[in-house]
């Protein structure tokens, strides 16, 4: 797109991480931290370093041996394409990104 960089370096964190499913916390953390971040737009992503603190994940099993955790990465069925009515354009796939962490630490451990 115009005026969108293709290349961004920096850093982020974030407080108080939380995936949810059906309004239960599945993933969180206290803080997450990335630096030494490379965007190369739209094709990867790259953290130089990571770091965890206090994450805690609930993973489940239904009694057919599913693991729940598993649905929190895949599309709703809400979200899946469907066959376009008739006359409709088709929506352009998002672009797939590869995501890269060098290292990893969570505070305590190394």
């Amino acid at each position: 797109a115009a005026g969108v960089p293709a290349r961004i370096q920096g850093s982020v964190a974030v407080a108080r991480v939380a995936v949810a499913e059906a309004g239960k916390p599945r993933l969180t953390a206290d803080r997450i931290e990335a630096s030494g971040l490379v965007l190369d737009w739209p094709r990867r992503l790259t953290a130089g370093r990571l770091v965890l603190s206090r994450p805690r994940a609930t993973v489940e099993r239904d009694r057919s041996g599913h693991v729940s955790v598993t649905d929190l990465f895949a599309a709703p069925a809400s979200a899946r394409p469907s066959a376009p009515a008739p006359r409709a354009r088709a929506a352009r796939p998002p672009p797939k990104i590869t995501a890269t962490c060098r290292r990893s630490a969570r505070p305590g451990i190394g």
